[in-house]
């Protein structure tokens, strides 16, 4: 089953780090790579950046 999908996608092949992360209440956390372009990293409108 998808729970998330990144909405821009990128031909670059790098930086794809990630973690996913139960908490004790059920509440799910992850983290995702910038997708290698610095530009979108500091787009906190990007899910590359958020």
């Amino acid at each position: 089953r998808v729970i998330f999908s990144m909405a821009q996608k990128t031909g670059t092949g790098r930086h794809f780090g990630s973690r996913i992360v139960p908490a004790p209440d059920g509440t799910l956390f992850f983290t995702i790579g910038d997708r290698g372009d610095s530009q979108r990293a500091q787009d906190m409108t990007d899910h590359a950046g958020a």
